[in-house]
């Protein structure tokens, strides 16, 4: 199998407020394909210290994956993340978006991308559909 990773980072959030608590969160992206291949992704939670955060993660919606595209015809992609929170508060800081491309065979190891074709982000946004939580007294 051939394996093609690529890492799309979104730091320095500053959503790292003591008191505040982030229940849920959306993410929802556009991403134009002009690879010959498919891409699966996951979304990973950096804290203030620009850790990992293991037990928080965002699910796929629908498990949507980036469809191959080519550079005459790209594709445009919609994918949506939905925060798996199991605390009581995040420190949310950054994020970080791997996409991971898998092809059956070695077809296209060795051939290079024309400098144009790669992933195009159009729309990334985060939306917080409850709101954040904050004790003042904490503040």
């Amino acid at each position: 199998d051939f394996h093609m990773p690529y890492t799309y980072e979104i730091p320095d959030l500053d959503l790292a407020f003591q008191g505040v608590g982030l229940s849920s969160a959306v993410l929802d992206i556009d991403v134009e394909n002009s690879i010959p291949m498919d891409f699966s992704a996951e979304v990973q939670v950096v804290d203030e210290n620009g850790e990992y955060v293991e037990d928080v993660r965002f699910s796929i919606k629908d498990n949507a994956r980036l469809k191959a595209g080519t550079q005459n015809s790209p594709t445009m992609n919609h994918m949506t993340f939905v925060l798996e929170n199991n605390r009581d508060e995040i420190k949310l800081n950054g994020l970080i978006i791997k996409f991971l491309a898998n092809a059956p065979s070695a077809e296209y190891q060795g051939i290079p991308l024309n400098v144009n074709q790669g992933l195009h982000f159009k729309n990334i946004v985060l939306t917080l559909p409850d709101g954040i939580s904050a004790d003042l007294n904490e503040m």
